[in-house]
């Protein structure tokens, strides 16, 4: 295989096939050392031969304990598949987050498959590495940072959504241990079901914080596509140039990535945010899954 130095920006990898190379030729264990080294964070593999189902194989080989997207009504699913979607509906702008910032079920692994690239090459994936974030910001949004954590709220969630959501967890004690031992990304402060067996949670997490993959210290957050959504840990607002500084830091890092038809990119979730641009061609068919890496 051919490997370029990087994605851009001084981070990631691209592997190109070889002529007729099937992505059932490629073996994990490297791809994934790929990922974990300080120039990765992310992997895009482009000129393989791959469809739903061979695209479908591949993750289950990198990757286990898929988990379902909470925003149910933006996603279509393969063969009634929740941990398998795409993210066709809508064509609107999406700023810079980690995928399910606000879930204590933020996976490690986010996949993504281009079956049909848009033909105006608009749609864009843009990617920034949180390592190279944190190193734009200055002592004092650091250490705003590095002191408070966010905290989100979850009340009330009926037994039909949280049962849709977590795979395969029907009753509530299910639901608690498989919470309670997904690998954290912050703290489960609350976690509770009432006598009608209604979720209730409460999450923090800090935005400086070691990338699950990598070790290293990284800026992650979903703060730019959801800022009214973010309050620190004791229920204050963000303060507006704290998120104006991140905003700078995150646009001066990013790269954008056009899609090519067969592409397939593996996201630290716990390292790199990811963002998407506005587009207006419907033929645009992107493929995602979210789960663990297999170690």
């Amino acid at each position: 295989m051919t490997t370029h130095t990087s994605l851009g920006a001084g981070f990631g990898h691209v592997v190109e096939a070889r002529q007729g190379e099937s992505l059932a030729d490629l073996a994990w264990e490297p791809l994934f050392e790929r990922l974990r080294r300080p120039d990765g964070g992310a992997v895009l593999l482009r000129g393989y031969a791959v469809d739903e189902k061979g695209f479908r194989e591949f993750t289950e080989r990198g990757g286990d304990a898929f988990v379902v997207h909470p925003n149910l009504k933006l996603r279509d699913y393969v063969d009634g598949e929740r941990t398998y979607a795409t993210v066709n509906r809508g064509a609107r702008a999406i700023d810079f987050h980690f995928e399910m910032a606000q879930n204590p079920a933020s996976p490690e692994a986010f996949w993504m498959y281009c079956a049909r690239a848009p033909t105006d090459g608009r749609g864009r994936t843009g990617l920034v590495d949180g390592r190279a974030v944190l190193a734009r910001l200055t002592a004092t949004t650091r250490r705003a940072f590095e002191e408070r954590a966010f905290r989100f709220e979850c009340t009330a969630v009926a037994p039909a959504v949280w049962q849709s959501i977590i795979p395969g967890v029907t009753t509530p004690e299910t639901a608690r241990r498989w919470l309670e031992t997904f690998p954290p990304g912050g703290t489960l402060a609350l976690l509770e079901f009432d006598e009608e067996q209604r979720l209730s949670y409460r999450y923090e997490y800090k935005a400086i914080r070691p990338g699950r993959i990598c070790g290293e210290p990284v800026f992650l957050a979903g703060l730019l596509d959801s800022p009214r959504s973010h309050r620190f840990e004791d229920g204050s607002e963000i303060d507006h140039w704290l998120v104006t500084e991140v905003r700078q830091a995150v646009y001066h890092s990013a790269i954008w990535l056009e899609w090519c038809t067969g592409d397939v990119l593996i996201i630290d979730n716990t390292r790199v945010m990811h963002a998407r641009e506005a587009f207006e061609d419907p033929a645009r068919q992107l493929f995602v899954r979210y789960s663990r890496f297999r170690r």
